[in-house]
């Protein structure tokens, strides 16, 4: 997780169920994208999804990805998993705090070293060579 995300940037959210349990568990699990997010790649706003975990570490995973088209403040109501109608697990709500510009830079993310690599790479290319000798 991060303080700070970008519009128009692809994010995604990752859930993972698993069942370290005996018994096979039918679970119901509601699935939505940050208040104000764009879903991408065959994405929704909201979505409903029913798991049949079976017994002995059994696990799904379920993905979904979103962007947001402008700064601001943008509250997300994270994964709920229901069993018989009961709330069995659920993340605290969060909210996305968007901004233009990042004031924050992690430069031990790959995004960041990827992305400085490149420019480097770039930067010492256009660079006039010098004959030694």
């Amino acid at each position: 997780m991060t303080d700070e995300f970008l519009p128009q940037v692809v994010y995604g959210g990752e859930v993972v169920l698993t069942n370290p349990g005996g018994s096979r568990q039918r679970l119901a699990v509601l699935l939505q994208i940050p208040l104000g997010a764009i879903p991408v790649s065959g994405g929704f706003n909201t979505r409903g999804a029913y798991v049949n975990l079976e017994p002995y570490y059994s696990t799904q995973k379920l993905e979904y990805f979103f962007y947001f088209p402008k700064a601001g403040k943008f509250p997300h109501y994270p994964a709920a998993v229901s069993r018989n109608a009961e709330v069995v697990a659920e993340a605290p709500p969060f909210t996305f705090n968007v901004v233009d510009q990042l004031t924050r830079i992690d430069k031990t993310s790959w995004a960041w070293i990827s992305r400085t690599a490149a420019l480097r790479k770039r930067w010492r290319s256009s660079r006039p060579r010098t004959s030694t000798g």
